[in-house]
């Protein structure tokens, strides 16, 4: 913030990146747009987040986009506290996921790709069970279907 103002540039919504705005803005980009752990592009005062921007996992140490709601939403909220207060960091919280299929309700907590061991609990046959993901021996992701209490203590990933 410079003598108190603050510029707001939306650059995409709905994960496509608007390439002329991009581009003009001297921004590296692919299919999102690239940014570091605090959010910010390889252009002075720019940040990008949500499901456009490519950023660092604090959870698989990989660059990657998430495409969900509580992401866009989180990480918005992260960078505009960052702005407004001057201090950046990484955007910490666990990725999460919810859909509906039918008549059963699947949930992610935590990132299930690149896992090592699973395990299921609950009962498969009936449509209410969990799948505990671990990489590095620790849990990473949390798989629910129709189990919400197991779900809500994923955070914990």
């Amino acid at each position: 913030m410079a003598n108190g103002v603050v510029g707001v540039i939306r650059v995409c919504g709905g994960g496509a990146v608007c390439g002329e705005l991009t581009e003009a803005a001297g921004l590296v980009a692919s299919d999102e747009i690239i940014v570091d752990e605090t959010r910010r592009t390889a252009a002075d005062r720019i940040d990008a987040t949500g499901d456009c921007a490519r950023l660092p996992s604090t959870h698989t140490r990989a660059r990657q986009c998430l495409k969900s709601i509580q992401n866009v939403t989180g990480q918005a909220d992260h960078v505009g506290r960052d702005i407004v207060d001057g201090a950046r960091g990484a955007y910490p919280a666990l990725p999460w996921f919810w859909r509906g299929q039918k008549t059963l309700r699947p949930r992610t907590a935590g990132l299930a790709h690149a896992h090592e061991v699973t395990v299921t609990l609950g009962d498969p046959d009936a449509g209410r069970f969990d799948v505990a993901v671990f990489r590095a021996e620790r849990l990473a992701a949390v798989e629910s279907v129709d189990r919400p209490a197991d779900y809500r203590t994923a955070p914990g990933c």
